[in-house]
C-alpha cells in the first residue's frame, strides 16, 4: 500500500506524509468461530465424531476412517468473512491438505492466496457459510484432528504505518 495522507506528527498537526507498507496482513479475530459449530465429515471411527474436532478440548478428536481424501466440514449458520484456519493434530499424520469454502454446502471451491505453515493456513479474505479441510495426503491411515479452528476478519482492522495510524476497512 502506498498512499499520500494527512497524518499528524508531534510538530505538525496537518503534516502530509507518504506512507508505504508491503504485505499488510488482514487482522483476524482472536475468537475461534469454529468452536461448537455444526461439524460433518466424510467418515469417522468409533466415538471420534466430527463434533469432537470443534469442542474446545485437545483431549478429544475427530478421527477419519480412511486416509487421504477424507474431509471435515463446518457450518457457521450464516456467512462469515474468513481468513485463517489452524488445527491441532494427533500423531502428525497429515502431510497435505486444502481448505475449501462454500456458500450453499454443495458447491465447494479452494480458497485463493493460500499460504500454509504446517497446521496454520492463511488465505485471501473470503465470505462463506461453510468451510472444510480436505486431507490430501497422510503418512499413516486414520488421521485425527484434536481441534480445528477458524478465524474471521474483524471489522475496522487498523494497522500502524509510518508515524500515524490509518484505519482500513475493505
Amino acid at each position: 500500500i502506498t498512499s499520500a495522507a494527512y497524518i499528524p506528527t508531534a510538530t505538525n498537526p496537518v503534516a502530509q506524509q507518504r506512507m508505504r507498507a508491503l504485505n499488510v496482513p488482514v487482522t483476524a479475530s482472536a475468537t475461534n468461530i469454529a468452536l461448537n459449530t455444526t461439524a460433518t465429515a466424510s467418515s469417522y471411527t468409533g466415538s471420534n465424531t466430527p463434533a469432537k474436532a470443534v469442542d474446545g478440548s485437545n483431549k478429544t478428536r475427530w478421527r477419519c476412517a480412511n486416509g487421504a481424501g477424507c474431509w471435515l466440514a463446518l457450518d457457521f449458520g450464516t456467512n462469515k468473512v474468513l481468513t485463517q484456519t489452524d488445527y491441532d493434530e494427533q500423531g502428525n499424520k497429515i502431510t497435505g491438505y486444502t481448505i475449501e469454502v462454500s456458500r450453499d454446502g454443495t458447491t465447494w471451491e479452494t480458497v485463493r492466496g493460500l499460504s500454509m505453515s504446517a497446521d496454520v493456513a492463511n488465505f485471501d479474505k473470503v465470505t462463506a457459510r461453510y468451510l472444510r479441510i480436505v486431507i490430501t495426503s497422510v503418512s499413516s491411515i486414520e488421521p485425527a484432528l484434536n481441534e480445528f479452528k477458524v478465524y474471521a476478519v474483524t471489522s475496522g482492522s487498523s494497522r500502524t504505518l509510518g508515524s500515524g495510524t490509518i484505519s482500513i476497512d475493505w
